[in-house]
C-alpha cells in the first residue's frame, strides 16, 4: 500500500457507510489513529465489533456537527477531518428542509471552525453530483457545503472537495432498496431515460488517499465514471420484480451531471481523476502545481457518459 499516513484522523460520519470503510483500511497503516465521530451509538458499537482489536486505536466519540464545541474537542491533536457526516436521503431532505440545512451547510461551518480552531491542517468534505445544478434541497445543501470548504481553504489549512457519484450499495441507495425487494413485488421509476453514475467504495478508496497524498488544497475532484440506465440496473440487480413508470419527481433530475459548463473549463486531468480548479491554468502551469494537464471536456453527465458495456461489469462495479 502507498504511504498516505496521518498520525491522527477524524471522520465525521464516521461509523456510516463510506465512514466506516474508511476506517478500517486508515487503520492497516499502523502508525495511525482514528476517531469517529457520529451520533448513532448502535453504529458506534457496530463498528467497535466489526474492527476487533483494531478498536483499540480508535475513539469513538460520540456528537453532532451542530456542535462546534463538541467537534473542537474531537479534533485536539488530529492533522486531517475527513467530513462525511450529512443528511442524506433526498426525501427526507425536501420533507425536512431546516433540518437537512442545520446538518449540511452549519454542520459543514462547524466542521470547518472547529479544524481551523484546533490546528487541524487538512480538511477533505465528502460531496456528491447531486452538488451540481442542483434541484434538490439535499443537492443545494452540498452545493452550500462545497462553496464553504474551498472559501477556507489557505496555505495553513488545505480544505479540498471530492465529488462522488452514487456509491454502489450504501443505504437508501437504489442498488440497496432492490436487494430488499421480493420477486413479483413493484418498483416504480419516475423515467425510462433516468441514468446515474455509479461508483465503488474502492473507487472512492484511492480517490481520498489521493487527495491526502497531495501537498495543496482549494480544488474539487472527480472521479473517472461511467454510467447506467437505472432500468437496467433494475435488471441486474433485481430481475424478479416488476418495473412501472410514473411521472418526473420534481426534485430529482433525469440525468446528473459531475461538473458544470463552467467548471469544465477550469478541468484538469490525471491518469486517474480529474480536477477542477479555481482558475483555468495554462498547461505547463497545471501540470507543475497539480502535477495534470487540462482537459476539454463538452459535458461530464450521465446521459453522455460512457455506459457499463455488460451487466458482468456492472455487478462487478468495475
Amino acid at each position: 500500500m502507498e504511504n498516505h499516513s496521518r498520525k491522527k484522523v477524524l471522520i465525521t460520519g464516521g461509523a456510516g457507510y463510506l465512514g466506516s470503510f474508511r476506517v478500517g483500511e486508515l487503520l492497516k497503516q499502523e502508525d495511525t489513529h482514528v476517531v469517529v465521530f457520529s451520533r448513532d451509538e448502535l453504529k458506534h458499537f457496530n463498528l467497535k465489533m466489526q474492527l476487533g482489536d483494531l478498536s483499540q486505536r480508535v475513539d469513538f466519540v460520540i456528537g453532532d456537527v451542530r456542535d462546534e464545541d463538541r467537534l473542537a474537542e474531537a479534533c485536539n491533536g488530529v492533522e486531517l477531518v475527513i467530513h462525511a457526516a450529512a443528511m442524506k436521503q433526498v426525501g427526507t431532505c425536501e420533507d425536512n428542509p431546516t433540518e437537512c440545512y442545520k446538518t449540511n451547510v452549519l454542520g459543514t461551518e462547524n466542521v470547518i471552525h472547529a479544524a481551523r480552531r484546533s490546528g487541524v491542517r487538512q480538511l477533505i468534505f465528502v460531496s456528491t453530483d447531486k452538488a451540481v445544478e442542483p434541484v434538490s434541497v439535499y443537492g443545494n445543501s452540498k452545493q452550500a457545503g462545497e462553496r464553504l470548504v474551498l472559501k477556507s481553504n489557505s496555505p495553513e489549512f488545505q480544505a479540498s472537495v471530492i465529488r462522488f457519484g452514487n456509491l454502489i450499495g450504501s443505504p437508501g441507495s437504489i442498488v440497496d432498496k432492490l436487494s430488499k425487494l421480493n420477486a413479483g413485488e413493484t418498483i416504480t421509476l419516475y423515467s425510462q431515460e433516468l441514468t446515474r453514475f455509479v461508483d465503488s467504495l474502492d473507487n472512492a478508496r484511492q480517490l481520498i488517499y489521493a487527495q491526502m497524498s497531495r501537498d495543496f488544497g482549494g480544488v474539487i475532484m472527480i472521479p473517472r465514471l461511467r454510467s447506467v440506465k437505472v432500468a437496467d440496473l433494475v435488471s441486474v440487480c433485481a430481475p424478479l420484480i416488476q418495473v412501472k413508470f410514473g411521472g418526473e419527481r420534481g426534485f430529482e433530475k433525469i440525468h446528473e451531471k459531475l461538473a458544470t459548463k463552467n467548471e469544465l473549463s477550469r478541468m484538469c486531468e490525471t491518469e486517474d481523476f480529474y480536477l477542477i480548479t479555481q482558475e483555468a491554468l495554462a498547461q505547463d502551469g497545471a501540470l507543475d502545481k497539480f502535477g495534470a494537464l487540462p482537459v476539454r471536456l463538452l459535458a461530464y453527465d450521465s446521459e453522455t457518459a460512457e455506459e457499463f458495456s455488460t451487466f458482468e461489469e456492472l455487478r462487478a462495479g468495475r
